[in-house]
């Protein structure tokens, strides 16, 4: 919460916003700080109150702008700062579904093998369906052939 006290939440929600806005010449830069910004976001949102004061900041337009014009990159940072956001109650999940989220988390899902997971937990926190396959149920059988 210290983060929030000192005004770091507002100066990371306004960077986001600001790469959001600004098409840059350097776009490689621009997505490695979104990255950067995201990661970090995602650190902090594991305390309650610092979950309220991001989307009381505008953080989950943000987010959800950065997952938009970042999609050909893989943000794994997005979908889990989403999950950070929606845990321990389902109170953000309709205002980040509303802004579209399901539909660039399942984007990023099939563009970006590494993000299968965590998009996968994201969706799920979220409330959204997903199809989760089981791996192995601990039942003897078929290990050998």
């Amino acid at each position: 919460m210290e983060v929030v006290d000192l005004g770091g939440l507002s100066i990371l929600v306004s960077l986001l916003a600001d790469c959001n806005d600004h098409q840059m010449r350097d776009q490689s830069g621009v997505q490695e700080l979104v990255k950067q910004v995201l990661s970090t976001l995602r650190a902090i949102a594991g305390n309650d109150d610092v979950k309220d004061a991001i989307v009381r900041a505008g953080g989950t337009e943000s987010i959800v702008a950065a997952m938009t014009q970042h999609l050909t990159s893989p943000q794994k940072q997005a979908c889990m700062l989403i999950r950070n956001l929606v845990a321990h109650g389902q109170a953000f999940s309709k205002p980040i579904l509303d802004l579209g989220a399901e539909a660039l988390i399942m984007q990023a899902r099939s563009a970006h093998r590494d993000c299968e997971d965590v998009a996968k937990a994201a969706l799920r926190d979220l409330g959204c369906h997903v199809e989760l396959r089981e791996l192995w149920t601990g039942q003897r059988g078929n290990l050998a052939p």
